[in-house]
């Protein structure tokens, strides 16, 4: 949802049968960001790699969090894939959906259906997550180098400080009109430093 006063915030509602467990969740999110931050504060993480902050209201299931565009890097993908058949409107107009409506907005404009947009999710956001962590071929071809990408270098850090994101795929890697990279969900997380 919206924030009443703050267009840089949103308040998200977790309803708890819909979730794994949203404390543990919080929790690990907390341990990622207050690590990340000491991070980047030091140089060590590249300040265009972010974990957006996620405050906890006073009530068990109401978090304040700070807004992304609301696109993964799923959405992004369908939208640079379709780009030549999109009017600049249409562009526009996709830049302000969350990532449901972006698929329902190109079914519906460019009358395709699920597994085709299923298709090149998996085929195209996958080599871009590739592209980010610096593991693709031609990412490797064009700049001579083993794979290192400031995305790859965060991840590779937060592991040495005892953070592990086990579930990185290119829905819980979000992209703002900057192309700033934000890592999100931490459910999975591997949090050795609160064990």
């Amino acid at each position: 949802m919206k924030h009443p006063t703050n267009t840089r915030l949103v308040i998200k509602i977790a309803r708890p049968w819909e979730v794994d467990d949203i404390m543990k969740e919080f929790s690990n999110h907390i341990s990622f960001y207050d690590t990340w931050e000491k991070l980047v504060s030091k140089w060590d993480i590249d300040p265009r790699i972010r974990v957006p902050l996620v405050e906890k209201w006073d009530k068990d299931w109401y978090f304040i969090m700070e807004r992304v565009d609301w696109q993964s890097l799923h959405s992004k993908t369908l939208v640079e894939r379709f780009d030549n058949r999109l009017s600049a409107e249409d562009k526009s107009k996709l830049l302000t959906l969350p990532d449901k409506q972006v698929r329902e907005f190109l079914k519906t404009k460019l009358w395709v259906d699920d597994s085709y947009l299923d298709m090149i999710i998996e085929d195209y956001s996958i080599d871009q997550l590739a592209e980010l962590m610096g593991t693709s071929y031609n990412f490797r071809k064009k700049y001579w180098k083993s794979g290192w990408t400031p995305l790859d270098n965060a991840v590779n850090i937060l592991k040495e400080n005892w953070l592990t994101h086990t579930d990185l795929h290119p829905g819980n890697v979000m992209l703002d009109k900057k192309w700033n990279t934000y890592i999100i969900d931490f459910w999975r997380v591997d949090n050795k430093i609160n064990q």
